[in-house]
C-alpha cells in the first residue's frame, strides 16, 4: 500500500474560531529563475516567428504601408545614390555596390574598376545635387563644389581648377585615392538626402507599421504563454516553465487563484513588467527581480500587486476551492470550513 503523504493543513484554535493554515514549501530561487527563463525564451521565439513570418508579410497587403514603401524607395532611386543594381527590387547604395564589385575584381583589373566606380559615382552625385526636387537651382552643385575645393582655396586634396575655371580631378591621384573622396562625398550627400521631408514622412509611417506589428506579436505571444497556459493548466495556474519545474500559483488564502485574479496577475506582469519596461529601460523588471530575489517571501512585483505567491508543489497539490478542501479525505475536520477560515501560512 502506498504511503500516505503528511498533511500540509494545520488547524489553529482560539476562543472565537478555528483557522486552517495551508503550508507549501517555498519555491527555490533557482527553480523559479530557470522556469522564468524557460518561459521567456519560448515567448521570445514565438514572438519573433510571428513578426518575421507572419505580421511582416501582413504589412505587404496593407495599402498604406505599401504606398509609403513605394514613396520611400522611389525617392531614394530618384536621388541616384541608390539603385536596383542586382535586379532584386532592393535599393543598394552606390558605394556599397562598387565596394563589392571592386573586392570581386582581380588585381590586374582593379584600377580600371576604381575609375569605373569613380565615374559612376560622380554622375550620381552631380545628378543628386542638380535635382530641383532636392535643391533649389544651383544651390546643390555649389554645395558639392565646396566639397571638392573648399572656399577661398586654390585647390583641394583631390580636385583643382582648370584654366577655364572649371573643377577637374587632380591627375596625380590614383583611382583608389579618388575613390576615397567619392566614398566620403556620398556619405555627405546622404546627410542631405535624409533631411528630405518626403523621405522622412514615409520612413516614419513605415516605422510605425513595423512597431505596431512587433507590439502585436509580443502581445499575442505573451497571451499564449502567460495567460492561456495558466487557464489550460488551471489546477495549479501554471505556465509551461512552472509545469516542468513543479511550481504553482496560489492566492493569499492558500487556494488556487480565481480566473479574475489570474487575469489581473497576467495584466500586472505583462502590462507593467514587460510592455512598460520596453520604454523605461526595463525599470519595472529590475524592481520585480529585486523583490523576487531579496524579499523574504520571494514575491515579485506582479505577485505583490495581485496578492499571489509562487510555491513548490512537488509534494502537495493546490486546492482549487474550499469545497475541494472539504472533500479531501486526508484532511477531514470536525468543524464547518468557510472561506474566511483558510489562510496561506508563509
Amino acid at each position: 500500500m502506498a504511503e500516505k503523504k503528511e498533511s500540509n493543513i494545520n488547524v489553529t484554535e482560539n476562543e472565537e474560531e478555528n483557522v486552517l493554515e495551508i503550508e507549501y514549501p517555498k519555491a527555490s530561487f533557482s527553480k523559479r529563475l530557470i522556469a522564468a527563463i524557460f518561459d521567456m525564451v519560448l515567448f521570445s521565439i514565438v514572438a519573433f516567428m510571428l513578426y518575421s513570418y507572419g505580421f511582416s508579410y501582413l504589412t505587404m497587403v496593407m495599402p498604406g504601408y505599401m504606398e509609403n514603401v513605394e514613396t520611400f524607395t522611389g525617392r531614394k532611386a530618384e536621388s541616384k545614390l541608390f539603385s536596383d543594381f542586382y535586379g532584386d527590387n532592393d535599393s543598394t547604395l552606390i558605394t556599397d555596390y562598387y565596394r563589392h564589385e571592386i573586392a570581386q575584381t582581380s588585381e590586374d583589373d582593379k584600377m580600371d574598376k576604381y575609375w569605373e566606380a569613380n565615374d559612376a559615382i560622380e554622375a550620381a552625385l552631380t545628378s543628386f545635387y542638380t535635382n530641383p526636387s532636392f535643391y533649389e537651382v544651383n544651390n546643390g552643385i555649389e554645395t558639392y563644389n565646396l566639397e571638392k575645393i573648399p572656399a577661398h582655396q586654390e585647390r583641394g586634396t583631390y580636385f583643382l581648377y582648370s584654366e577655364d575655371g572649371s573643377i577637374v580631378r587632380d591627375s596625380t591621384k590614383t583611382g583608389e585615392e579618388m575613390y576615397e573622396f567619392y566614398q566620403a562625398a556620398v556619405n555627405s550627400a546622404l546627410n542631405y538626402l535624409y533631411k528630405d521631408s518626403t523621405l522622412i514622412n514615409s520612413s516614419r509611417v513605415i516605422t510605425y507599421y513595423h512597431i505596431s506589428m512587433i507590439a502585436l506579436a509580443i502581445v499575442i505571444s505573451g497571451s499564449i504563454f502567460y495567460l492561456m497556459f495558466p487557464f489550460i493548466f488551471k489546477k495549479n495556474r501554471q505556465t509551461l516553465g512552472k509545469l516542468i519545474f513543479k511550481l504553482g500559483v496560489i492566492s493569499a488564502d492558500g487556494l488556487r487563484p480565481s480566473g479574475a485574479r489570474t487575469f489581473a496577475r497576467f495584466a500586472a506582469f505583462f502590462g507593467i513588467e514587460v510592455l512598460v519596461s520596453l520604454v523605461s529601460f526595463a525599470l519595472p523588471l529590475i524592481v520585480s527581480f529585486s523583490m523576487f530575489a531579496f524579499s523574504k517571501t520571494g514575491t515579485s512585483l506582479h505577485d505583490y500587486i495581485t496578492n499571489t505567491y509562487v510555491v513548490d508543489i512537488s509534494t502537495y497539490s493546490i486546492y482549487k476551492s474550499v469545497d475541494d478542501l472539504k472533500e479531501s479525505d486526508a484532511h477531514e475536520r470536525d468543524f464547518d470550513i468557510k472561506p474566511k477560515d483558510v489562510i496561506y501560512r508563509k
